[in-house]
Order: structure tokens, then sequence, then C-alpha cells
């Protein structure tokens, strides 16, 4: 999941599909086969929980990072959580 996604506060679930169909930063758009995978079966995301499962999934990703880079991707500075 490219972590530029975890900066955009807006997004909805049918913004996250256009992040992966669309032509321009499209991250599949680099591999040969990208019409292979269909994002709606892949993602285990829903459009009714959204922004629940996309929170908890948002979470655990940003916890497999050190707090100090965390911060500093998200523009924090130092805060506590």
């Amino acid at each position: 999941m490219p972590i530029d996604l975890f900066k955009d506060s807006s997004l909805n679930y049918y913004s996250y599909l256009g992040k992966f169909n669309g032509e321009h930063n499209n991250p599949w758009q680099y591999f040969n086969n990208a019409k292979m995978f269909d994002v709606k079966e892949v993602s285990d995301f829903s459009d009714a929980n959204f922004t629940e499962e996309w929170g908890n999934e948002k979470e655990k990703q940003l916890k497999l990072f050190p707090k100090a880079l965390v911060d500093i991707f998200l523009g924090r500075k130092g805060e506590e959580d």
C-alpha cells in the first residue's frame, strides 16, 4: 500500500479505488500485469465500513515503522500518542 495514502484525510472508498485504477499516480502502472488485479476484490475494504476499516489498517501499518519516522512523515514534531 503506498504510504502517501496515509496522509490523505479526505480518502473514502471510491477515492481509494481511484488511486489504484487511475492513469496518474497509480502504483500499479509500472507492472505489466496490473489489469490482473481487481482492487475491489483484493483490498479487503468495503464501502459501508471504509472509514473504520481504513483507520484500523492505517494504525496497523504505521506501527510497523519507528515512531520517529512516522512523526516525520505525518509532519508531527515529536508529539505524544
